[in-house]
């Protein structure tokens, strides 16, 4: 009898739910948490001159016993969560792997595809752009040779080359298009293929970006996109490394306090 018919055979089947088990097992420690807040409570939220140095005295006490408190309850914490998260760790190290490889096979064979279009699209740009140049270039040779026939009173000549002369600019004006379908932006929507016996091919256009040296990035036009948090994560870093100076930044001390 296995887990999906078998009830008790799935882990905590018979527990109560683990919030309710934590409030059962860590009843003195809630009680201990209640204590400090009923002793904060009580204490004042703006302090005078006139009664400063006991209020020092009572919220000092208050904020050491409660960061005390509070290291003995993350130590329980990590007790308490280390079986869950040994269990965590196994069934990860099962899978992780086993999708790690699949994903791998995904990526690798996505990309063979991919390369292989891109060069094709390129290949097809470069040929049309080759054919497209040389009936350019015979068109302008026939187009003086026509001329040159005229010159003479050399009318049929004339005619004949003329002729071929419009041909070569249909053939080039021809060659162009295939150059800018082939160079034109993929398709937003996206556009299925049948590949293969049930195997679609599915395949849109996406923007990308490639960054060959960072140095070069024009940051003021990418400000519209930045989030405030990797902003002050930025400032943060540089006060960290000895900056003092940042334009429009406002960088000063403050005094860090702690009780112990």
């Amino acid at each position: 009898m296995n887990a999906q018919t078998n009830p008790r055979a799935v882990m905590g089947a018979n527990d109560p739910p683990l919030a309710d088990r934590l409030a059962m097992d860590e009843a003195d420690t809630l009680l201990a948490v209640q204590a400090i807040a009923d002793r904060a409570n009580v204490l004042p939220r703006k302090l005078t001159a006139e009664t400063a140095d006991a209020d020092i005295a009572a919220i000092g006490e208050v904020v050491r016993d409660a960061g005390a408190l509070a290291k003995k309850i993350e130590r329980r914490r990590v007790e308490v969560k280390q079986p869950w998260l040994d269990g965590q760790r196994t069934v990860d190290g099962f899978f992780h792997p086993l999708d790690g490889r699949l994903s791998t096979i995904v990526t690798a064979f996505t990309r063979v595809v991919t390369d292989f279009r891109e060069e094709q699209r390129r290949a097809a740009a470069k040929i049309a752009a080759e054919e497209a140049r040389k009936r350019e270039a015979e068109e302008a040779r026939r187009r003086a040779e026509a001329q040159e026939a005229e010159r003479r009173g050399r009318e049929r000549t004339a005619a004949l080359a003329h002729q071929q002369a419009e041909a070569a600019a249909q053939q080039a004006d021809e060659a162009r298009e295939r150059e800018t379908r082939a160079t034109a932006p993929l398709p937003a929507r996206q556009v299925n293929a049948q590949v293969g016996e049930g195997v679609t091919l599915k395949s849109k256009g996406e923007w990308a970006h490639r960054t060959p040296d960072i140095r070069k990035i024009d940051l003021e036009s990418l400000r519209p996109y930045l989030k405030a948090d990797h902003v002050d994560q930025a400032i943060r870093l540089a006060i960290r490394q000895g900056v003092r100076e940042i334009g429009g930044v406002e960088i000063f001390q403050q005094e860090k306090i702690h009780f112990g």
